[in-house]
């Protein structure tokens, strides 16, 4: 019978180690180019060299678009608030306005009562009647605010009094001698002038 010999033949292990380190060197550049995709992408930006996808570009659009009708609507906004307030103040105005001719139709009613006072005898139960309604009447007045304008012995105001006549006098300086008509003022303001009679020396008259 025939023998088989083993015939072993020595083989030399190589060391992991360059292996690893060859592979480390050549996937460095693949992982870094990776793992700046990854930080870009997280980010919402696009990788360097890569073109905006056209979602980019519509989100971009349309961010644009929500911030031009934002604008759009602040805009608006601010010109209705403006219209409210322009409506409200020409609304105030003319309810002042027309408070102001009631006032004055008032004031007419006042003026009546008070020629029909002074043509009336003191005692009687009519002229009793006559007063208490004036003085009602007055008194209504002073609630919305109107006050009678004094004017005898005043000097002579032309934004305040309106001059029927002239008659001479001695002061250098016109001074309201009579009333023909009362004058009156609303919150401060003129309702309605004065009708009256100035006093001025010969000199001055114009």
């Amino acid at each position: 019978m025939y023998r088989t010999n083993t015939i072993r033949i020595p083989i030399t292990m190589r060391s992991k180690e360059p292996i690893e380190e060859l592979q480390n060197e050549k996937e460095t550049p693949i992982a870094d180019e990776a793992r700046s995709a990854e930080e870009h992408f997280l980010a919402g930006e696009p990788s360097p060299g890569e073109e905006p996808c056209s979602d980019e570009k519509e989100m971009e659009n349309l961010r644009q678009q929500a911030a031009e009708y934002r604008d759009k609507y602040l805009r608006a906004m601010a010109e209705m608030d403006n219209y409210k307030k322009r409506v409200e103040r020409r609304y105030a105005d003319e309810t002042e306005a027309e408070r102001k001719r009631l006032l004055r139709a008032f004031l007419a009613v006042a003026d009546n009562l008070e020629r029909a006072l002074a043509h009336t005898e003191a005692d009687g139960a009519f002229a009793e009647g006559v007063e208490l309604t004036y003085q009602d009447l007055q008194r209504l007045l002073r609630q919305e605010g109107v006050e009678p304008l004094t004017a005898v012995g005043q000097p002579f105001d032309p934004e305040l009094h309106e001059a029927v006549a002239v008659v001479p006098g001695d002061d250098a300086q016109a001074v309201v001698v009579d009333e023909t008509q009362k004058g009156y003022l609303y919150r401060g303001e003129l309702l309605r002038p004065a009708k009256v009679v100035v006093s001025q020396a010969q000199d001055n008259r114009r």
